[in-house]
């Protein structure tokens, strides 16, 4: 999965924090983004965090990284307008079939 949550349970996710419902959906990844960095810097540094591709871009060079190493700016972590890029790119590309 790549982000651990169901896609069809994300709907009704997003209604129940909300009275509005969101015709855009860059919007409500914005949104999803978001809480799932706070659920992430709200959990403990001993406790395991779930293997998906949204938590290991978020935490990609961050302390909780496993590869983390302190540098310069080329090694900040991923905004949130360049994880949407990047699940939206795994998602169209792993659509798409080539015939040769």
């Amino acid at each position: 999965m790549l982000t651990g949550k169901r896609s069809y349970s994300m709907t009704a996710y997003f209604n129940t924090i909300s009275d509005e419902k969101f015709d855009h959906q860059s919007a409500r990844q914005m949104i999803y983004f978001k809480t799932r960095r706070k659920e992430i810097e709200d959990t403990p540094l001993n406790e395991p965090l779930s293997h998906d591709m949204l938590t290991s871009m978020i935490i990609k060079n961050t302390l909780r990284d496993g590869n983390y190493i302190e540098t310069d700016e080329a090694n900040r972590s991923m905004t949130d307008s360049e994880i949407r890029v990047n699940l939206l790119d795994r998602i169209s590309n792993g659509m798409h079939k080539i015939n040769f």
